[in-house]
């Protein structure tokens, strides 16, 4: 009785007939027997070398789930900027879906509302500060969402955040030493790291034409300008498509951690991370470390953490 009333309290908690909780379940429980039967068998053979992997496959899961927003945002820049079957729109510029309203055909991640049109951007601060410039909304909703690419947001333009909606905003990187003119910018702001995700949201009715149209034009006329030509009142087209060519990696067993630890040199973690980050090194997970001086074990564990990461992750944050 009491297995029959845990195995209906699965199958109701997960929305499924009692027998198909079961045979899941059993499923589950067959691949990990098995599967702690051939480690505790190498084990026997080779303990230090079964540790090795097992140590790398619980750091790397970690690492995984830890970095996973640099490695997402690391396909998406190569995804928009250079991807054939992209629009191919370069760094410092904006980019809106191919059907610019919200349709089923945008597969890019995120939740599209129906009465709101978006436009994203990364923004390049590793050669000084950068103005961005939106135009007035003429009483529409609007804001421009700002974060680093850990996902952290770290600043608002909008009605919420008591600035202005519009006018001339300045980025600046950490550690820039510069001087300002006063009175050029209608609000600076201080990065925390330099890149930017910016996210235009703007309302409006997506099946009023002209309303569509106002839309694209308000888009085009917000400017991202860097601060030398801004102050030099020169006209900037962006143009620089150089990003990490995620697309070479195809095939390779060990492509997130290749992408993270690419992506931690230009975004340095927290200093209060630190603790954490001096155990991913231990299995050459860091700012430009090279997986490829691990031993055969290592990088079999952290391919197996490759493998599974992303499954483990979305069983944390979606219902069953």
């Amino acid at each position: 009785p009491e297995v029959h009333a845990a195995f209906r309290r699965l199958a109701d908690a997960s929305g499924m007939s009692m027998g198909k909780a079961m045979g899941e379940w059993l499923g589950d429980t067959l691949e990990a027997v098995e599967f702690m039967a051939e480690k505790m068998e190498q084990a026997r053979a080779a303990p230090r070398l079964v540790m090795q992997e097992m140590h790398a496959y619980a750091l790397g899961l970690q690492a995984f789930q830890w970095g996973w927003p640099l490695i997402y945002f690391s396909n998406l820049m190569w995804q928009w900027t250079v991807n054939p079957q992209s629009v191919q729109r370069p760094i410092n510029s904006w980019i809106t879906t191919r059907h610019f309203v919200a349709t089923s055909y945008y597969q890019d991640g995120g939740s599209f509302n129906t009465d709101t049109v978006y436009a994203g951007a990364f923004i390049d601060l590793r050669k000084g500060p950068v103005v961005v410039s939106p135009v007035d909304p003429e009483g529409h909703y609007f804001s421009v969402q700002l974060s680093d690419l850990y996902t952290n947001n770290f600043a608002y333009l909008s009605k919420r955040s008591g600035g202005p909606l519009f006018g001339n905003f300045l980025l600046v990187p950490p550690g820039w030493k510069g001087e300002l003119p006063k009175g050029r910018f209608d609000r600076v702001i201080d990065c925390p790291q330099k890149w930017v995700f910016a996210l235009i949201r703007l309302r409006i009715d997506q099946d009023d034409e002209k309303e569509v149209s106002w839309a694209k034009a308000r888009f085009a006329q917000t400017k991202i300008t860097p601060l030398d030509d801004f102050l030099a009142g020169r006209t900037f087209v962006a143009s620089e498509k150089n990003v990490f060519d995620v697309s070479k990696l195809a095939g390779n067993p060990l492509r997130p951690f290749v992408i993270l630890n690419h992506m931690l040199i230009e975004n340095p973690p927290p200093a209060a991370e630190s603790i954490l980050l001096d155990g991913f090194k231990t299995v050459n997970i860091g700012p430009g470390m090279d997986l490829s001086k691990n031993s055969p074990e290592t990088n079999r564990g952290l391919a197996r953490a490759a493998r599974d990461g992303l499954r483990v992750l979305r069983s944390q944050v979606e219902r069953p």
